[in-house]
């Protein structure tokens, strides 16, 4: 089923095969109720989509029969919420003929059918729904925010900023001071004495050890690395005590004036050390290709679903940052993942605003970008953070506490 969803809209698409049965425009019983049947299949799918579980109450309404089908007949039914509030529902649904079945008989093919230039309705209702007593997260009411803060990045330095961390130290009370305006979740990125991004063991067990000290952030430990780091390297903070997530970018893009590598052995190996760890994935996407090649990672056995899904969108060579291209990208993100956008440079705060809209998650930080509004640099990593969370609450979005961002993420509740 495909979907589509919006702040104010929620679609949908399912493709089924009349089955072998003689069908006429004169429905029988039996073949009314089939349609029915799928008809409420396809709503039931919104539903879910929609509260995450489906009410006590479902009805067909308004049924107008305009067109006939045969058996091996292939139909679209297309729906759409056009209307909820506190207790009800409502489902508009078209069902249209996309494949006709021809009566000629041909020697040695089981059937002959013709593709329709343009799909015919043959019947349209409505699907009328009482609210789940208990709904989940969903469109209605999206999960509270959890906010990551991306505090000092691979690539910014201190000519860039004054104030980027840059020792386990440094990042550590950048954190804290980012936990407290609404952050949950730490990106992780180190650097070395010489402020050069670096992926030492011991450099990342110091910043661990440093934040667990000051605050209760779920620890996400980025896995970058440069065309010329193998992977080994790149997956050393993965092996660090006290880790949580770890990112796995499933794709390689032009990045500014370098290559962003990521071949297939290298992200397969990063997935496989992040679940050797028993950590939760962070799926790094700068192009919807990255999406597809995580849903490869899967079928393979080593990237489990769902997951999370990081929309890295505006850096040069990779996805846009659009509000058209986030709609394309959450659409193929597979179906119960969790997802959150980082806008780069001055898309940040724009971004993130798009993400709220559509019930997301943001990620924040020196590392995506240094404007906090009016082109005016955000004094620390903690005014950028503050600046989504002021957004929330302009929205009346509740801000994830660190139990519900654990459990939103599926992470395991720390003791």
């Amino acid at each position: 089923m495909q979907r589509s969803k919006g702040p104010v809209h929620l679609r949908g698409s399912m493709k089924v095969r009349v089955p072998s049965s003689q069908w006429h425009a004169q429905y029988s019983s039996s073949e009314l109720s089939w349609l029915v049947g799928v008809v409420m299949d396809a709503a039931s799918e919104l539903l879910i989509q929609f509260d995450g579980a489906i009410g006590p109450f479902v009805r067909l309404e308004d049924l107008k029969l305009t067109g006939g089908l045969d058996a091996g007949d292939y139909i679209i039914i297309e729906s759409e919420m056009v209307r909820w509030g506190k207790q009800e529902r409502i489902i508009a649904c078209t069902i249209r003929r996309t494949i006709a079945r021809l009566p000629q008989e041909t020697p040695g093919v089981s059937m002959v059918a013709q593709v329709l230039p343009h799909p015919v309705t043959v019947a349209t209702c409505r699907v009328a729904a009482t609210a789940p007593d208990v709904a989940t997260k969903g469109q209605g009411e999206p999960a509270p925010l959890i906010i990551c803060a991306a505090p000092t990045g691979h690539e910014v330095t201190r000519q860039d900023h004054p104030n980027v961390p840059i020792t386990p130290e440094e990042i550590a009370a950048e954190v804290a001071r980012c936990a407290v305006e609404g952050a949950t979740v730490v990106h992780l990125h180190v650097r070395n004495e010489q402020g050069s991004p670096t992926h030492d063991p011991d450099v990342f067990a110091k910043a661990v050890r440093q934040i667990r000290q000051r605050c209760d952030v779920i620890i996400q430990v980025s896995t970058e690395g440069d065309s010329n780091m193998d992977v080994e390297t790149r997956c050393a903070g993965l092996r660090v005590p006290g880790v949580d997530m770890g990112s796995v970018a499933t794709g390689t893009v032009n990045q500014h004036d370098h290559i962003y590598f990521n071949s297939r052995p290298i992200m397969e190996r990063v997935g496989q050390v992040i679940q050797e760890h028993n950590l939760a994935a962070a799926v790094e996407v700068m192009d919807l290709g990255f999406i597809e090649n995580a849903k490869t990672m899967a079928r393979k056995g080593l990237l489990k679903l769902p997951t999370h899904f990081t929309l890295i969108m505006g850096t040069r060579g990779g996805m846009g940052a659009r509000s058209s291209f986030l709609d394309v990208a959450v659409d193929q993100i597979p179906r119960g993942s969790t997802w959150s956008v980082a806008g780069i440079g001055r898309h940040q705060l724009p971004m993130a605003e798009q993400a709220l809209a559509l019930g997301g998650h943001v990620r924040v930080g020196f590392e995506n970008g240094l404007i906090v509004s009016g082109g005016t640099k955000a004094q620390g990593n903690a005014a950028l953070v503050a600046a989504v969370a002021d957004m929330a609450r302009q929205r009346n979005r509740k801000i994830a506490t660190i139990s519900e961002a654990r459990s939103i993420l599926g992470l395991e509740q720390k003791r």
